[in-house]
């Protein structure tokens, strides 16, 4: 190995920018915030409240949701066994 003004020289990362893994990690942290950021609004609304009791945080949620309700369509993912079988697996 040659020594370049630095203990040993690597010939494989000669071309690379060496703040590359900085720049990286500072891109997905800043992605990471935004990510956070975005979920500020939706608990703005909450009309609930939390307690403490006996050193234990209680949650109480109020009597209809902050968003409304909404119906969602199941649909299923996965069986275990023949669907056609009467003794199927559980």
């Amino acid at each position: 190995m040659t020594t370049r003004g630095t203990r040993f020289h690597n010939p494989e990362a000669a071309g690379r920018d060496p703040r590359t893994p900085g720049a990286l990690l500072c891109a997905l942290g800043g992605i990471c915030l935004l990510s956070l950021l975005s979920l500020a609004p939706a608990t703005a609304d909450w009309a609930g409240r939390e307690e403490v009791r006996d050193g234990i945080r209680h949650v109480l949620n109020p009597a209809t949701p902050a968003e409304g309700t909404r119906e969602i369509e199941l649909r299923e993912l996965w069986t275990l066994g023949d669907p056609e079988d009467e003794e199927a697996e559980l």
